[in-house]
């Protein structure tokens, strides 16, 4: 990656680099041909460096982004700069099973009311995970009970902008139906080698399906 004509190229491949905040700056990043299968988006910073330092993105062949969290529009504008360099490349995310982390999924694929939000769209982008039928054989107690903001994020998110998005307002179903969610963390240690086999899994599944 090379933020200006005249910068030097940046190793995103053996470091993590930090998104700068400036959007107009960012709308001129370049990017050289990649040999990426994919692009990755997290919710967390803690996953990301956890695949970081696994090498996943070398074994899988993908690219890692994250915001921390809800996505600025730094990390939006970033993203959508990335997909437009590399068009082929599919969009996936990983976020907690629950009403924040599709909500952070959803900004990402349709905008923020709060933010610029038609701008940096990502119509094609696919949430990975985590899902309900993820969460096959997690014991009970990795779960937590939803709460009153929980119900409220879930009816503002399926009468808003996943009116269309059936498959996502199932699983927000799903959540109301059994009152529970579930974070990664909790689902999964996270610093282990079985939390990066479970994020191959996913994406054999997803690819399988």
């Amino acid at each position: 990656m090379r933020v200006t004509p005249e910068a030097q190229w940046l190793d995103c491949h053996s470091y993590q680099q930090t998104i700068i905040g400036n959007i107009n700056q960012i709308e001129h990043f370049l990017f050289r041909s990649s040999t990426a299968s994919y692009i990755l988006v997290l919710e967390k910073d803690t996953v990301l460096s956890a695949l970081f330092d696994a090498d996943f993105h070398v074994r899988t062949g993908c690219i890692l982004i994250t915001a921390k969290g809800m996505p600025d529009l730094a990390t939006r504008a970033f993203l959508h700069r990335l997909h437009r360099s590399l068009p082929t490349l599919p969009v996936l995310g990983l976020v907690d099973w629950n009403p924040d982390g599709v909500g952070i999924v959803s900004v990402y694929k349709h905008g923020s009311a709060a933010l610029e939000s038609r701008r940096f769209v990502m119509p094609g982008l696919q949430w990975l995970g985590m899902r309900y039928d993820q969460l096959a054989g997690v014991d009970a107690s990795r779960l937590q009970g939803l709460s009153r903001r929980d119900q409220t994020k879930i009816q503002t998110l399926t009468e808003g902008v996943l009116r269309d998005e059936l498959t996502w307002a199932a699983e927000l179903a799903k959540m109301e139906e059994f009152q529970q969610k579930a974070v990664i963390e909790a689902v999964f240690s996270v610093q282990g080698a079985d939390f990066v086999d479970q994020v191959e899994n996913m994406l054999t599944n997803f690819h399988a399906g």
